[in-house]
């Protein structure tokens, strides 16, 4: 049987939280240099190989087939998430300033 390797990651995720919040930080000099990394940090040395991972797999043909509705989801996505944030970001500003 092989354990998929989004299992193994979400494992790993949850020994090194646990790691983290559980052993005491100042005796062990590894812990600090783990802890001090940001999420941006993270983001960074994560994400490219996933997003690489997932190029290699996925199947072109398929992507190709399905290229306008791909695109389609993605143009009404930006647009409705834009408006959305606007709308929200601008009446929350509003309802802040105006109640103060």
């Amino acid at each position: 049987m092989i354990v998929p390797e989004s299992s193994i990651a979400l494992l790993l995720g949850v020994v090194m939280t646990l790691l983290l919040t559980y052993v005491d930080i100042e005796h062990n000099h590894w812990l600090v240099s783990i802890k001090s990394i940001t999420e941006t940090k993270l983001l960074l040395i994560i994400l490219p190989p996933i997003v690489y991972a997932g190029a290699l797999n996925t199947n072109l043909s398929l992507f190709y087939k399905n290229i306008g509705t791909i695109l389609i989801y993605a143009v009404f996505a930006t647009i409705i998430g834009a408006f959305l944030t606007s709308f929200v970001s601008f009446n929350l500003v509003n309802l802040i300033f105006d109640s103060g």
